[in-house]
């Protein structure tokens, strides 16, 4: 049986990056991912003279905001497009003394960030916004915390991770409201908070895995190298549960071992439990006998597009019958699907790759905004072309 290995995770990554920034005492990192979003993080904090690398290893050997390099000068730093490295940098800076001027990609503009704004002015923070679709704004600190926080987590929970890790250093308690999706992501950080080790090494990825296991469940069994089994505090994790309900062949030997499946059930799914899962849980729906649905999806058009109506585009040109609303999807699956030469998806890496399945399944056909699966996993392509699945 045919083994791969999973690029490790970014959400792990960007949260030691930045616990590590925070901690007084040197904080060693291995197995970093490759990802665009995890070497933006690390390059911004390289600038700030935060981190060093040492070979395959980064070494964050200075504290934040008590090592922060002085300037008269207003200091500019791209952020690019990563929601959790500009959310969390947001209010990391914001420690600081310093003026920064965050330029990002115009796609960042599009989805929720005034409120964190708002609650970083509410703290003292000094923000000047911009009209400019490439600056996010200019931010000064320092901010004042207070005892308790009360966060809006309705949008997004990477604000509230943000303060939630600064219990690394000071005293706060931060209160997750409207916590409607995404919640392991807060498990997570509350995970890392004053036990990550000085040396870490970051685990692999269950998000980037979930289209592996698709594939494996049903194309061709794979052993995954580098997973032993799920791992609670990635959301994506859910995907291993939920096969096995439907009838999936897996196996936790001395790594993760996803057997091709015939004949699966459908299934039904709460995806604001794992809402980045959403489009391979889609994918998969769409090769099982039966209807599947999945609700608690509305949080969905908060990410790098509006992504359940990039979801939909990619089924109406496979012409995979589906119905739902804002809050849910339901997918009748099992059927031929209409040959599709070309795919037109958005420029989103999770729908990118979602795509790539279906043109792998069919055997054929070319697919654009290639580039955009960088952000997550740099080697999808090369990966899904190593398991010789005629393509």
């Amino acid at each position: 049986m045919q083994q791969v290995q999973i690029p490790t995770s970014k959400s792990y990554a960007a949260r030691a990056l930045i616990l590590g920034c925070l901690k007084s005492e040197n904080v060693i990192l291995t197995d970093i991912p490759s990802s665009s979003d995890t070497q933006e993080l690390i390059k911004i904090l390289e600038s700030l003279s935060l981190l060093q690398r040492d070979g395959n290893k980064l070494v964050l050997d200075k504290s934040f905001p008590e090592d922060e390099i002085h300037s008269n000068n207003t200091v500019t730093l791209n952020l690019g497009e990563g929601g959790t490295t500009i959310r969390f940098l947001l209010t990391l800076l914001c420690l600081g003394k310093n003026k920064y001027k965050l330029n990002v990609h115009p796609r960042f503009k599009e989805r929720p960030f005034m409120d964190q704004l708002n609650l970083l002015d509410s703290l003292g923070a000094k923000i000047i916004s911009s009209d400019n679709p490439e600056v996010l704004c200019t931010i000064q600190g320092p901010i004042t915390l207070p005892k308790i926080l009360n966060i809006d987590c309705s949008k997004t929970t990477q604000v509230a991770s943000s303060f939630w890790m600064l219990k690394e250093k000071y005293e706060l308690e931060v209160n997750c409201e409207n916590l409607n999706s995404s919640n392991a992501y807060i498990d997570l950080t509350e995970s890392l908070v004053g036990s990550m080790e000085s040396k870490y090494s970051i685990p692999a990825d269950m998000s980037s895995a979930s289209y592996l296991i698709a594939i494996a469940v049903l194309k061709k069994s794979l052993k995954f190298s580098n997973i032993k089994n799920k791992d609670p505090l990635q959301a994506d994790s859910a995907l291993i549960e939920i096969l096995k309900k439907s009838g999936a062949v897996i196996r936790a030997e001395d790594c993760l071992v996803i057997e091709k499946t015939n004949n699966l059930k459908p299934f039904e799914v709460d995806g604001s439990k794992s809402i980045d899962l959403v489009p391979t849980l889609c994918f998969l729906a769409s090769f099982i006998k039966g209807e599947s649905r999945i609700f608690n999806i509305e949080n969905l058009i908060y990410k790098e597009t509006n992504r359940l109506k990039a979801i939909k585009d990619v089924l109406d040109q496979f012409d995979i019958k589906y119905r739902g609303t804002k809050n849910e999807i339901i997918i009748s699956g099992g059927s031929k699907l209409k040959k599709v030469s070309n795919l037109l998806v958005s420029p989103d890496h999770r729908i990118v790759m979602m795509g790539w399945l279906f043109l792998t399944m069919q055997g054929s056909g070319s697919i654009e905004h290639r580039e955009v699966v960088s952000k997550s996993f740099p080697d999808f392509f090369e990966i899904i072309k190593s398991l010789d699945l005629d393509i």
